[in-house]
């Protein structure tokens, strides 16, 4: 994008992360007499979507002049490429034991 009076921005400052994390935990207390423990697993799932790793497309903007942009009326468009995300898949599992004195 280039813009009358601004400077254009970095091609390699492209980042874009899109994240869901999805986590699920039990636990179990058994207790006897004075002596209790707690039992139990988390397991987590991460998913990122991260352009970092992706394909970067060529494209020019162009605005004739600061007002432009806030109007957002362009003056001159050049797109080449295909932008691709790439796709990070984790699983965490957790199990755990903990003896709690009474």
């Amino acid at each position: 994008m280039s813009v009358s009076g601004f400077d254009t921005p970095s091609t390699t400052s492209l980042d874009e992360e899109i994240g869901t994390t999805i986590d699920g935990y039990d636990d179990l207390s058994i207790v006897k007499g004075r002596h209790t423990i707690k039992i139990g697993m988390g397991v987590e799932r991460h998913r990122l979507n991260n352009s970092s790793q992706a394909k970067y497309a060529d494209a020019t903007l162009t605005h004739a002049r600061p007002q432009a942009l806030v109007n957002n009326a362009l003056s001159d468009y050049f797109f080449v490429g295909q932008l691709t995300l790439g796709g990070h898949r984790r699983t965490y599992y957790m199990p755990y034991v903990q003896p709690r004195p009474s």
